[in-house]
């Protein structure tokens, strides 16, 4: 399991930033696993840092 991998299909990427931003705004709740390979920060808490570090683990750079 990857940390950041939201929909737990064994790779990081923008789906899964979608997935977080869905979750945070109550579109779409994540599974118990999902919260927790979602917590970035592990502060037990899926908010926008989260978002933030998802973003930053997939694109260093700041390009996709």
């Amino acid at each position: 399991t990857l940390l950041g991998d939201a929909n737990q299909d064994s790779e990081v990427n923008v789906l899964d930033i979608i997935v977080v931003v869905n979750h945070i705004i109550n579109l779409e709740l994540l599974s118990p696993m999902g919260v927790y390979i979602s917590d970035m920060d592990g502060n037990a808490i899926i908010n926008i840092l989260d978002v933030i570090q998802l973003v930053n683990a997939i694109a260093p750079d700041g390009q996709f």
